[in-house]
């Protein structure tokens, strides 16, 4: 019984890793950004969050993803390096649309702390090539540090471009 389990398993496996091969791609590349400048009472400020991330797909829309995002303002900055995972509910063709739900775990590093980041999130990415898209997204994030917590939302836009 049990060697009839590891056969089915391992044959899904290679089914999954042929669908995979059939794409065609097994690595993608992302640039994804936010740039606010806010006019208050004579003053100005502007932050900017900026995050470049690399892929791996084990499926044709399951992807392993390292994250480095860089939060700037006026008055702080800090860097995040993040690991997570990305699901597309369709496999990307030219002028096709996809939906996709990522998150990541992450290590907030700023001057003199270090800090857990959390982000979930979901967007749109739409194919203006075989292999590069328009993404749209918007994710809730969390930086938990003693003794604060910091919530927010982030709506952003960005291009992914698999090879």
């Amino acid at each position: 019984m049990i060697r009839k389990l590891v056969l089915l398993v391992g044959a899904l496996l290679a089914l999954n890793a042929s669908l995979a091969m059939a794409q065609g791609y097994r690595n993608e590349v992302s640039l994804f950004g936010n740039y606010t400048r806010m006019h208050q009472s004579g003053n100005v400020s502007s932050f900017s969050i900026l995050d470049l991330g690399y892929g791996y797909y084990f499926t044709p829309q399951w992807v392993g993803k390292i994250d480095l995002t860089r939060v700037s303002s006026d008055s702080f900055g800090y860097t995040d390096l993040g690991l997570g995972a990305k699901y597309y509910t369709s496999v990307g063709r030219r002028g096709s649309f996809s939906w996709f739900f990522d998150g990541t775990l992450g290590i907030h590093t700023a001057p003199s702390q270090r800090d857990r980041r959390y982000q979930f999130g979901f967007g749109a990415a739409q194919f203006i090539t075989e292999s590069t898209s328009l993404d749209l997204g918007i994710h809730w994030f969390r930086v938990a540090s003693d003794p604060y917590i910091t919530n927010g939302t982030i709506f952003g836009i960005g291009f992914t471009t698999r090879f």
